[in-house]
């Protein structure tokens, strides 16, 4: 994997209902909720980028930034902003995380991103979760995005849609590390309970600090 192939991209864009309000800057550990996932993608694709539609996330966080090209469509339309910006910069696809999983380390992606191969449409981590995958820590490929297009034509969509159409390479969890260091990892930060949590976790990683030696 070369990380010229790939565009990184925070997604950034979602309401924060359930947490009461845009939590992509709000603050955990002495930084943004957004910067900790900036920080594990762009050790691994310098130049990473935000798609963010809430004022001022990519300054915050020092990087370019997009709004959605097309608003109300969810991590979705993110992801298709993300895919066709990619296109704009001459890249294969995007990896794209989620700026509320502050936990994610960068020995995770570099983990997912080492299963991406141009014969694969998209490559996705499997996990313990709902979905049994986490599509918001995932690399796409750009044959993603006309099936993507199609999709939201429909309207809104769960991106996991997208995977059951294009049929990604999945990366096993057991090759990513423990269950607990992937609990850990794929924290999602939805609620201001689980914000204290992931502060809790990330003291106990020392002073906020990613471990080096990841799960």
């Amino acid at each position: 994997m070369r990380s010229r192939d790939l565009l990184g991209v925070v997604l950034a864009g979602g309401e924060g209902r359930r947490f009461g309000g845009g939590k992509a800057l709000a603050p955990l550990a002495g930084r943004p909720l957004a910067a900790w996932s900036l920080r594990a993608l762009d050790a691994c694709l310098p130049g990473s980028v935000v798609v963010a539609n809430e004022p001022g996330i990519s300054q915050a966080l020092g990087v370019r930034g997009r709004r959605d090209h097309v608003p109300g469509l969810g991590p979705a339309g993110g992801l298709l902003t993300a895919l066709r910006w990619a296109r704009e910069e001459g890249k294969e696809g995007v990896f794209v995380l989620a700026c509320d999983l502050p936990l994610m380390t960068p020995l995770v992606v570099e983990r997912v991103l080492g299963a991406w191969s141009r014969d694969a449409p998209a490559v996705v981590p499997e996990s313990a979760g709902s979905m049994e995958v986490e599509p918001l820590c995932a690399g796409y490929g750009a044959a993603c995005l006309p099936p993507l297009e199609e999709l939201l034509l429909e309207g809104p969509a769960p991106v996991v849609e997208l995977l059951r159409r294009v049929r990604p390479r999945r990366v096993p969890a057991s090759t990513l590390g423990s269950p607990e260091a992937l609990r850990e990892a794929f924290l999602n930060v939805n609620t201001r309970q689980e914000m204290v949590r992931a502060g809790e976790l990330l003291a106990r990683r020392g002073n906020g600090e990613l471990r080096e030696g990841g799960p």
